[in-house]
């Protein structure tokens, strides 16, 4: 299992949830330094603000479900209001949001192949 990771972030830190995130935080550690890397798991609009899941892969939940885990975390202090907890319907992503997350998947694995727990270099 990986072991938690500390470090202040205070950029990262600024980025709100979402169900439905663009972005995914990477941990790794280089050199015994703790590193993240925000990376985009769909294309992002210009102005478009980034987010992030506070509550790990949850666009497949219910949203009572969504609801109870961000509850759950310490100065949470509100219920989710993005896109996908705003529908009047609580339904599972679409296809295109299902392929959207496979190809961030196949986008993160091709960029961490490097070693263990160092992403591999290049773009």
């Amino acid at each position: 299992a990986k072991e938690p990771m500390e470090g202040l972030f205070p950029t990262l830190s600024r980025i709100n949830h979402s169900c439905e995130p663009n972005c995914e935080a990477m941990d790794w550690v280089a050199g015994g330094t703790p590193q993240v890397d925000l990376i985009a798991l769909r294309p992002i609009k210009p102005g478009e603000e980034l987010t992030v899941s506070y509550i790990g892969a949850s666009n497949c939940k219910p949203k009572a479900d969504r609801q109870a885990a961000l509850a759950d975390i310490p100065l949470y202090l509100t219920s989710c209001l993005c896109a996908l907890c705003s529908r009047t319907e609580d339904s599972p992503p679409s296809a295109h949001e299902a392929l959207g997350t496979l190809f961030a998947l196949r986008t993160l694995q091709e960029r961490f192949r490097g070693a263990a727990g160092t992403p591999a270099v290049g773009p």
